[in-house]
């Protein structure tokens, strides 16, 4: 008997569940114990206080320094109170590292693949193309590697696709909640609401998506109201996001993303949209709405280049559906198939799971490193990308010493150090990758690398190299080094006592 032939025969909630339980297992052995990502270190970090932390995101206005004194609301309100009850559960062994962010992630990115082959399968596809979307949707590198660190990315997805699925089966109320807890986990889960329509537009569907939208809205500024953060300096944040590249620059950019995350699976991806034209036309109408609405994550962010771009869940989990059709429709294929998803496995092992993994050991080596070599008072400077696992690695999983010990300067000259007000400072620089130097190389102005640009040779001696790894460079700076250098160097700075 034949896999298909085998799949047909079984109960769906026999294989919501063996889906869900194998990737689950499957994520749950990758969790790793550091990583590169400074935001799930953080989350990780404050759960551990005695209350959630509701009231800002991040940290607070003593270390952001750069961008002035008002703190961010908590947006990811959500993912913070689910994250503080699983930290209070754990072992302490465990609560001093991401473990449990993961842990949480692996269960949402488990539930994501279960919840898609029960969302396919209401939506009219046979049982076995149903199935095979939904291991496509579990090895994406994108969500595969978000349902690994602990960042709010696969509990967003998850909510999604709850949202959506309560609303096919039509519970109003509970797709509702669902929406509103994609809300509060991440506002930016509001451009996923053009997903409803997916089965139908007709009026009736407009008039029960009017309701939840409402409730939803509704309830999401309830809650703010009642914690008294104010939610809307996240528009605030929003606009800073957007950094001012050319047009070329993202729509290159969300190429190479797209061609990074399907890759093997390109071939897949033409083929199915093909079939998923003449099979599912209605569908494809339905999906059109909530693909364009996806697209305008792209150009809210202007870092360079990622394969695990975290706005881009949903529109993977969308292009999955062709590729899973193609699959499920080719059964001569079976080699290529095998091959696909092999090479699949290898490439985001290499681009995306092994250089997390070694980029959080390195900053948590610097860290501990600096633990042992400098003093307890002096605070560190640096990036927040490549700082903070330094920060935590140097302090421990402290939230508060983390805000009073850490100022967010990305490349700071000697003004910028000056106006801290310290005598002494440790400095955080991170090294560009290679595969980004030689990019940048090209005679391209969008590959540019501008931003990348720190020279210890204009600190006139006042920093001295401290400790170096192949992801980052330690300094330590002191003011009195400047002072000893004479006047008429110290005013270049335009300090006025």
């Amino acid at each position: 008997m034949t896999l298909k032939a085998r799949i047909v025969q079984l109960h769906p909630l026999y294989l919501f569940f063996s889906l869900s339980l194998v990737f689950f297992v499957f994520y749950l052995i990758q969790i790793p114990f550091c990583t590169r990502y400074s935001d799930v270190l953080v989350h990780s970090c404050r759960s551990l206080s005695d209350l959630p932390i509701l009231h800002y995101a991040y940290l607070d206005e003593r270390s952001h320094f750069l961008y002035g004194t008002k703190a961010l609301p908590n947006y990811h309100l959500g993912h913070t109170v689910l994250l503080w009850f699983i930290y209070h559960i754990v072992p302490k062994s465990l609560a001093v590292t991401i473990w449990p962010s993961g842990f949480l992630a692996s269960i949402c990115g488990s539930l994501v693949v279960g919840f898609t082959f029960l969302i396919w399968l209401h939506l009219g596809l046979q049982k076995y193309a149903s199935f095979i979307i939904s291991i496509v949707v579990g090895l994406i590198p994108s969500i595969w590697s978000m349902n690994l660190v602990g960042a709010v990315y696969s509990l967003q997805l998850l909510s999604i696709l709850l949202f959506l699925y309560f609303f096919l089966r039509n519970h109003i109320f509970l797709s509702s909640l669902a929406f509103l807890f994609a809300n509060l986990v991440s506002p930016l889960s509001a451009l996923s609401f053009p997903v409803l329509f997916i089965k139908s537009h007709d009026k009736d569907t407009f008039i029960k998506a009017f309701y939840i939208g409402f409730i939803a809205l509704l309830a999401y500024f309830l809650v703010y109201y009642l914690i008294d953060s104010n939610i809307l300096r996240t528009f605030e944040l929003a606009s800073k996001a957007y950094t001012k590249r050319s047009m070329s620059w993202h729509f290159l950019r969300f190429g190479i993303v797209l061609i990074l995350n399907i890759n093997f699976l390109l071939i897949f991806l033409v083929t199915g949209s093909g079939l998923a034209w003449q099979q599912h036309r209605n569908l494809v109408y339905g999906l059109l709405p909530a693909f364009m609405f996806q697209l305008i994550l792209p150009f809210y962010k202007s870092g360079f280049l990622s394969i695990t771009n975290p706005y881009l869940l949903l529109l993977f989990w969308i292009l999955s559906f062709p590729i899973g059709l193609a699959i499920a429709n080719y059964n001569k294929l079976r080699y290529t198939v095998v091959f696909a998803f092999t090479g699949l496995f290898v490439l985001t092992q290499l681009v995306c799971i092994i250089p997390n993994k070694h980029i959080g050991v390195a900053l948590d080596e610097a860290g501990k490193q600096l633990h042992s070599r400098v003093p307890e008072e002096l605070k560190i400077v640096g990036h927040w990308g490549s700082s903070i696992g330094v920060v935590l690695g140097k302090y421990g999983p402290d939230f508060n010493k983390l805000t009073s010990k850490y100022i967010e300067f990305e490349f700071p000259s000697e003004n910028d150090l000056l106006t801290t007000g310290e005598d002494s400072l440790i400095v955080v620089i991170s090294k560009t990758p290679q595969w980004k130097k030689e990019l940048s190389k090209l005679p391209i102005s969008m590959f540019e690398i501008k931003d990348r640009n720190f020279d210890e040779q204009s600190f006139s001696g006042s920093i001295q190299l401290i400790f170096e790894n192949d992801v980052v460079c330690i300094y330590k700076w002191d003011k009195k080094l400047i002072q000893s250098i004479g006047l008429r160097e110290y005013s270049q700075f335009n300090i006025v006592d």
